[in-house]
């Protein structure tokens, strides 16, 4: 069953409804003077303000509220005070600690705050710095395919300047080599030797007879016979253009 809803009237003095009241009525007086009115459910009536300030009341000890004497009453009051006072002062202190701990909840959420903008850069930061990474590793990929590429060319360049310096030097031995055979072929005529004009035979000047086996010596190794006709020539494409018309024929 539900509790029964206490008179407040009837609790702190009188109630018009008596015993018709829809609400509980407790009836014993608290005799404790610093009972927790709130948290008490005993009477705990309040002063008789016709008895305070007049001294005397109709109801007499029948009044619902407490008759004492003015003396008492201002001890009464003062207690009364001293407790209000001292409820006062808790709830100054509740509000001061309720201020003090809003305090802290601010600064916390501002210092959580400050936490979390730096994680945020933090986070971008090391975001930055992967992207980094992976550029420096591209780039050192790069570095690598071009010192590959840089040595392969220096290799084939070497390669084609050793290859120059033989044909060159292949070159300067056989300009050498034709030089020595000029001037040997200028000495041998100014000694009175002929030579083939194609190659190195060597024939005897002034006769007739070493003039013909010159001329016979060439015509049988140094020039290309037409096999229709009688047709000779030292260059083979003229002997071509020769034949062209034969062929076509």
């Amino acid at each position: 069953m539900a509790t029964q809803v206490i008179c407040k009237f009837n609790q702190y003095g009188y109630c018009r409804y008596k015993e018709m009241c829809r609400k509980q009525h407790i009836n014993e007086k608290c005799e404790n003077s610093s009972c927790e009115r709130k948290a008490c459910s005993l009477r705990h009536p309040k002063l008789c303000k016709f008895f305070r300030e007049n001294g005397f009341c109709k109801f007499g000890e029948w009044c619902k509220f407490t008759h004492i004497e003015k003396e008492n009453a201002i001890d009464e009051h003062t207690k009364e005070n001293e407790i209000i006072l001292k409820k006062l002062a808790d709830i100054d202190k509740n509000l001061k600690e309720l201020q003090q701990h809003e305090k802290e909840i601010i600064e916390k959420r501002i210092f959580d705050e400050k936490i979390n903008k730096l994680e945020t850069i933090i986070a971008e930061k090391d975001e930055e710095i992967q992207k980094f990474v992976l550029r420096v590793k591209e780039m050192e990929v790069t570095i690598d395919t071009l010192e590959k590429r840089l040595s392969d060319e220096n290799t084939k360049l070497e390669e084609r300047l050793h290859a120059f310096e033989k044909k060159n030097e292949e070159s300067n031995v056989d300009k050498i080599k034709t030089m020595e055979k000029r001037i040997y072929v200028l000495e041998k005529r100014r000694l009175g030797s002929d030579f083939c004009d194609y190659c190195d035979q060597e024939f005897k000047a002034g006769s007739e007879k070493e003039r013909k086996e010159k001329e016979t010596h060439i015509r049988d190794y140094h020039t290309f016979e037409c096999n229709v006709c009688e047709f000779r020539n030292e260059n083979k494409e003229d002997l071509n253009i020769h034949l062209l018309p034969i062929c076509l024929t």
